[in-house]
């Protein structure tokens, strides 16, 4: 009896045990639930900020990609239109010059009729009037030529397209250049919005003189056009492009149809392949100097005086031979007043009066920090820092389970991506291949200047993060940067 009821005793206290157990072990267990749950918190977060981070790099990187082609678009559109204006200026100031020329001719003779035919002495002022006029007939036959070249062949139509164009792509290239800074804020805060991002910063922002309207300090703006403004040497390149512009590298010319080392001076004319020799093939303005010149060269004129040399002074000034004519010098003198000088006079008394190009000179872009006869570069990790752009983002910390006892140090979510732009034919203003891709961030290996340039330019958000890459030192360094 006494052994049943101890048993009985025993087993009453046995219950429960297990309960108590279980509610000693909910402790532990709901750390860990709630760590895991954190964890997992923060590793989403890390996500989503790094997914920004090379979501912005990559959609900045295809807009500078995006926006060189179309540069290196608009520079070979701009060699063909001044090659147009300067074969058409140079073919409307001959034709004047040979109006001009008809016009003195006459002058000429009209004056000698006044003084040596109205005495009436050796013959009649109306057969020496009559016989002097027949001087001018080959003047007034090659300057209706030259009337029917202008209604032909309207080079002052030529000159006002180019004209017109030109202007038309300068303002486009100055837009892209000005506007892609704050293009990049606007879509990258819709990308932000998205990928629920609270601040982005990109390195450098409107880091170049020619990017116009835009905060260069504590903004997101985007990086500058990789871009400047050349001097003669970028004349010299263009000029260059001109006349060799399917060069290897140039695939924007060869896409166009100009064969090997040939460009649209050199391969752009049916007739003859340079455009110049092309003109004077299609005109025969060379064969109509020549006339002329040789003409007046030789002729006479008579009068009471007896017979004298038509004055040289009244023809055509200079040579005109098939080689060396006033067509043929105006064309190369408008060409390297482009090529040499930019276009103007300026500095450049060595001219004179001699003809430059009348065509608004739009402005010669350079790649920045590349010399424009320097190697090809076509890898990115090969090219400039200006070709590199850097994204970084920044989120706030999401609210975490049981924060009062699981605390955490971190108070922000940094992450950072890099895109090279380049151009696997080579570093080239004229080649429409340039393209983006995804790459280490090469610029954050110096992050001393990376601190600086947060505190400069970055909002506060990121002032955390310039205090952490201040403090790098080493690998120890780098793995407090990689925490946050």
């Amino acid at each position: 009896m006494t052994g049943a009821r101890l048993k009985s005793l025993m087993t009453r206290r046995r219950r429960g045990a297990v309960a108590l157990i279980a509610v000693a072990a909910m402790i532990p267990i709901s750390a860990m639930i709630a760590a895991n749950a954190n964890s997992g918190q923060m590793v989403n977060e890390r996500r989503l900020v790094q997914d920004g981070a090379d979501a912005l790099a990559a959609m900045h990187g295809t807009w500078t990609a995006r926006s060189l082609n179309i540069l290196a678009m608009n520079n070979v559109t701009e060699t063909q239109l001044l090659t147009v204006a300067i074969g058409s200026e140079a073919l409307a100031g001959t034709l004047t010059e040979i109006g001009i020329a008809v016009g003195t001719v006459n002058a000429a003779i009209g004056a000698h009729i006044v003084q040596y035919c109205n005495t009436g002495e050796a013959i009649s002022a109306a057969a020496c009037a009559a016989v002097n006029e027949l001087v001018a007939i080959p003047a007034d036959i090659i300057g209706l030529l030259a009337l029917n070249m202008q209604f032909r062949y309207r080079p002052d139509h030529g000159m006002d397209v180019a004209n017109r164009s030109l202007r038309a792509i300068e303002g486009m290239n100055r837009a892209i250049i000005e506007r892609l800074p704050r293009a990049m804020r606007e879509i990258g805060t819709d990308y932000a919005r998205e990928m629920r991002i609270d601040e982005f910063h990109f390195a450098d922002p409107c880091d170049s003189p020619e990017a116009k309207n835009c905060q260069r300090t504590n903004s997101n703006d985007g990086m500058a056009l990789p871009v400047e403004k050349g001097g003669v040497e970028t004349y010299m390149q263009f000029c260059a492009a001109m006349d060799r512009g399917a060069l290897p590298g140039y695939t924007t010319f060869r896409a166009r149809g100009f064969g090997a080392s040939g460009g649209p001076m050199t391969k752009g004319g049916s007739r003859k392949p340079h455009v110049r020799d092309h003109i004077q093939a299609l005109t025969r303005i060379d064969r109509h100097l020549k006339t002329f010149k040789d003409f007046y060269k030789n002729a006479v004129l008579v009068g009471t005086n007896g017979i004298t040399k038509f004055p040289q002074w009244a023809n055509l000034q200079g040579q005109q031979r098939r080689q060396d004519n006033s067509f043929l010098r105006r064309f190369n003198n408008k060409r390297n007043s482009l090529c040499f000088f930019g276009g103007t006079r300026n500095g450049i008394p060595a001219l004179g009066l001699l003809p430059v190009i009348e065509a608004p000179v739009p402005t010669f872009w350079k790649l920045k920090d590349i010399h424009p006869f320097g190697l090809p570069i076509t890898q990115p990790d090969k090219m400039p820092d200006a070709f590199r752009i850097l994204a970084l983002v920044q989120k706030d910390k999401g609210r975490r389970l049981a924060a009062q006892v699981l605390t955490e140090d971190v108070d922000s979510h940094f992450g950072y991506g890099q895109a090279g732009v380049y151009n696997p034919d080579g570093a080239d203003i004229f080649s429409q291949n340039w393209r983006y891709r995804l790459m280490p961030a090469t610029r954050m290996e110096d992050p001393s200047r990376m601190a600086g340039d947060l505190r400069r330019q970055a909002k506060s958000a990121f002032g955390p993060l310039a205090t952490a890459l201040s403090a790098v030192s080493g690998a120890a360094g780098w793995g407090r940067v990689n925490a946050h």
